[in-house]
């Protein structure tokens, strides 16, 4: 837990790249944790390492299926690599897990919206020609 600890103090000070060290010392030595996947993805998130930080949200997903953060991590992940489609997946699957959870409920309409004005712009795009 002291590699978590000192993490958690990482990306409080947005100092990403010790975070991340910090966690992957954690998951050296527990990779049975979920949250230490978890919350490296939102390092590497904050990065800007949007792949990584999907990787780690689907880590956490494959050690914990009944835990909406895990999603929440995946579907901000994809959302920033312009997967609307996977995001809105994410979300939808994590809030069937944890219903009431408001970052994945805000997600999902978010990554929905995405969808609906990149369709949108499409078919304006195929009137235009």
């Amino acid at each position: 837990l002291a590699y978590k600890q000192q993490g958690n103090e990482f990306l409080k000070e947005k100092n990403y790249a010790k975070a991340i060290e910090a966690y992957s010392e954690a998951i050296k030595l527990d990779p049975s944790q979920n949250v230490f996947y978890s919350n490296r993805s939102v390092a590497y998130y904050n990065k800007s390492d949007y792949e990584q930080a999907l990787a780690d949200g689907l880590k956490c997903i494959s050690i914990n299926a009944d835990w909406g953060k895990g999603y929440s991590r995946a579907g901000c992940a994809a959302y920033a690599m312009g997967d609307h489609r996977k995001a809105v997946e994410y979300y939808a699957l994590g809030l069937s897990k944890d219903p009431t959870n408001q970052v994945l409920s805000q997600g999902l309409a978010q990554a929905q919206q995405a969808l609906t004005s990149a369709s949108e712009n499409e078919n304006e795009a195929k009137q235009e020609n």
